[in-house]
């Protein structure tokens, strides 16, 4: 007999069974968040009657908790929700809007074993360390609840399977989405498509959606490459507004539109790194699309329907047919994107610069917010974008930090300007953040209800202050 299987196992803290008196752990926080604020808006195209221009007085309130429970050194659960309502009127169209959401953050059960990890359940995904990063499109956007303010979420929740192992140096991490719940856009075209006889793959719920990702680390390098196939959260949409001819002998016509989305599948492959140089962090990030949805915005020559009025001694062309429309197609993009990092002893500075490139873009077609021509382009083309952004935060005095960011971009000009004033007192459980944004890009195509394309600069003004306290 081996003389080693003679001793005695080494039980450790991560062994459940060492310890049958283990006493449920709980840590439960609990935030009330209130915001006021102006939103002065000149969009581009909106889908369906959500209206371009916004003038709106708004506020918010919102209660939030976060649960953690552990079970035994192993098994832990985490519970994150908020209960939110929004009051917002709006001065353009004189009309009230009212909303309460409920939001479940995050309904997560997790076990742990040693390097092992396994998390089930309800939860948002991000990954990329960049901010701005071209790396966060793993969440589904949320359609439940406005995150004007910043205090709702982006994204809602996924049903979601995580594995992850780590060690020292390395690490690997496994994602899957096997389940999805459709959009309300994508439950109406689905409704009507069934209704005309028509069955798609995307009426699933069940979906073979799942990434992975592998992870090493030295002294100075972080560093992952990964690989995804995932849902693309541009959906893919076709919006059309559409010219008929109700009375050909008087030539009256009458504006209709059309409108569907359904969920499309996108393969990709990331990759980042972290490098600590001295007092510096330099941050790279990459990622690559085989087939990335971007939308396409054009106005089409409708074609013409010839006809006689009565008892009159000319002739009458009707314009019958699409007069606009907004879809996505789906494009090869690769985007790179760095940053670096400098912290001073008051003062934290960022610059970071974004490169997007696009390929093989279809003929006569007109990318948004690539391109801003008078009419679609007649060939197959290659498209790119950069972005160049600063970040710098200072801290004025013990209780107050100032943030200010500002991103211009090329060919395709976008200005944004972002100001916070944030007060958060020592030994305070309050926190009080002044926010200001400004945003405004070149002259790009609108379309309004009636369907009627033009060129507008899409502008936005955002003004609002937020108090968060922890109970």
């Amino acid at each position: 007999m081996d003389p080693a299987s003679q001793v005695p196992a080494v039980k450790t803290e991560q062994d459940p069974k060492i310890n049958p008196g283990f006493k449920i752990k709980t840590k439960w926080t609990n935030y009330v968040n209130a915001a006021v604020g102006n939103i002065k808006a000149e969009r581009g195209f909106r889908l369906g009657n959500d209206p371009t221009q916004e003038d709106s007085q708004n506020t918010a309130l919102q209660y939030q908790t976060d649960l953690t429970m552990r079970f035994n050194p192993s098994l832990s659960l985490r519970f994150k929700a908020k209960l939110e309502g929004y009051y917002s009127y709006e001065t353009i169209e004189e009309k009230t809007n009212n909303s309460t959401n409920l939001l479940i953050d995050q309904a997560t059960i997790t076990y742990r074993q040693g390097s092992h990890s396994l998390e089930v359940g309800e939860q948002i995904l991000e990954i990329g360390t960049l901010d701005n990063s071209p790396m966060d499109i793993l969440g589904r956007p949320n359609e439940d609840a406005s995150d004007e303010f910043g205090i709702g979420n982006k994204y809602s929740t996924l049903p979601t399977l995580t594995y992850q192992w780590k060690t020292r140096d390395q690490s690997l991490s496994f994602y899957a989405v096997p389940f999805f719940r459709e959009t309300d856009n994508q439950e109406s075209t689905r409704s009507k498509n069934e209704k005309n006889g028509i069955i798609m793959d995307s009426a699933s719920t069940t979906r073979d959606w799942y990434g992975v990702q592998y992870g090493f680390s030295s002294k100075n390098l972080d560093s992952k490459i990964g690989f995804f196939r995932w849902f693309d959260r541009d959906w893919s949409t076709e919006y059309s507004a559409i010219l008929k001819v109700i009375n050909s002998s008087t030539g009256k016509t009458e504006t209709s539109t059309t409108f569907s989305e359904n969920v499309s599948t996108v393969v990709f492959k990331t990759i980042e790194m972290d490098l600590s140089l001295g007092d510096y962090v330099w941050r790279i990030e990459g990622v690559s699309f085989d087939n990335k949805n971007y939308y396409d915005v054009i106005q089409n020559d409708a074609y013409e329907v010839y006809t006689e009025i009565v008892n009159q001694p000319w002739m009458l062309f009707v314009t019958e047919g699409t007069l606009a429309s907004i879809k996505t197609n789906q494009v090869k993009e690769n985007i790179f994107a760095t940053s670096l990092e400098r912290k001073f002893d008051s003062v934290f500075v960022m610059p970071a610069f974004t490169y997007r490139s696009i390929y093989n873009v279809p003929a006569n077609t007109h990318i948004y917010k690539f391109e801003n021509e008078d009419s679609p382009k007649t060939q197959e083309r290659d498209l790119y974008r950069q972005d160049l952004s600063l970040f710098v935060s200072i801290e004025l005095m013990d209780a107050i930090d100032v943030e200010t960011s500002v991103l211009t971009s090329a060919p395709f000009r976008q200005d944004i300007f972002i100001n916070e004033w944030i007060w958060s007192p020592e030994n305070f459980n309050g926190k009080l953040k002044l926010k200001i944004l400004k945003s405004k890009t070149d002259k790009l195509f609108t379309m309004d209800k009636s369907g009627t394309l033009s060129k507008k600069s899409q502008t936005m003004d955002k003004i609002f202050l937020t108090y968060s306290h922890r109970l």
